[in-house]
């Protein structure tokens, strides 16, 4: 049976003027989330030049939280080379910000005159619970080349193809195992109609297609073996219907709102 006396705390906890729901629908804490997302991508960005997009991206956008490192590029390295933070990774800041949308959503924008920052603001929420479904439905293969051999990489759903690897440059800096250069020329057949296509991958540049993406992995100088991530994600137009939703909806409120000052001219 349920308690009467506990009905009203319930209440109490979800209505507007709680502490918890004002610090979830307060724009500081926009404004916060915007800031570490920002500082991310720039740490992001940076390290990305020494560890590669795909190793970087899973420390900072594929976690809920990771352990930073002063980076030996950055001055003074030499002294702060031990410093280490803990940060909040992609999904911690996604799961905040999709409960921030939901609660400044709810009863705040779902009036006509609203209408485009309801559609900004479900595009954002697609993108960023659109991570964790991208996580949750893509697919993963790892092959391993050398230079002149190739794999024949048959996918689940998708049309097989030989991935051969053409040729190889990877170059470190003197005294380090840092890359400095590290790129490879790849070609990939079409098991059923044999036409071929050529690329040249990069640590921060995968080839994209419209079915699956190919990202430069490690490499073994001493073995000569190159390993290649492969990922299939039927959700790959998603972030599309979202930028989508953000568009129209920016669109569509500065409408209502050039509508809105030209009525109150009209009237005066």
């Amino acid at each position: 049976m349920t308690d009467p006396a506990a009905s009203p705390s319930r209440k109490a906890f979800w209505n507007k003027g709680t502490a918890i729901t004002q610090w979830l629908e307060s724009p500081y804490l926009t404004t916060l989330l915007l800031a570490i997302s920002v500082a991310l991508l720039f740490l992001g960005t940076i390290e990305q030049a020494e560890k590669g997009l795909l190793q970087t991206r899973q420390a900072y956008v594929e976690s809920w939280f990771f352990v930073w490192q002063y980076p030996a590029m950055f001055p003074l390295s030499s002294f702060l080379h031990f410093v280490k933070c803990p940060l909040p990774g992609g999904y911690s800041i996604g799961t905040l910000l999709s409960i921030h949308l939901i609660c400044r959503w709810r009863g705040r924008f779902l009036r006509a005159q609203k209408t485009g920052l309801t559609l900004i603001h479900l595009g954002i929420l697609i993108l960023v619970v659109g991570q964790f479904f991208y996580q949750a439905r893509n697919t993963v293969y790892l092959t391993s080349l050398r230079i002149e051999e190739e794999n024949l990489i048959n996918p689940e759903q998708q049309r097989p193809f030989l991935l051969k690897l053409e040729e190889l440059t990877y170059r470190t800096y003197q005294g380090t195992n840092i890359p400095e250069h590290f790129s490879a020329g790849i070609s990939l057949t079409d098991i059923q109609t044999r036409q071929s296509r050529e690329a040249y991958l990069g640590p921060n540049t995968p080839l994209r297609t419209d079915t699956f993406t190919i990202y430069l992995g490690n490499y073994d100088p001493k073995s000569g073996i190159l390993t290649l991530k492969i990922v299939i994600n039927p959700l790959r137009r998603l972030p599309y219907a979202a930028s989508f939703c953000i568009i129209i909806g920016g669109l569509l409120q500065g409408f209502i709102q050039w509508q809105g000052k030209r009525r109150e001219e009209l009237t005066k």
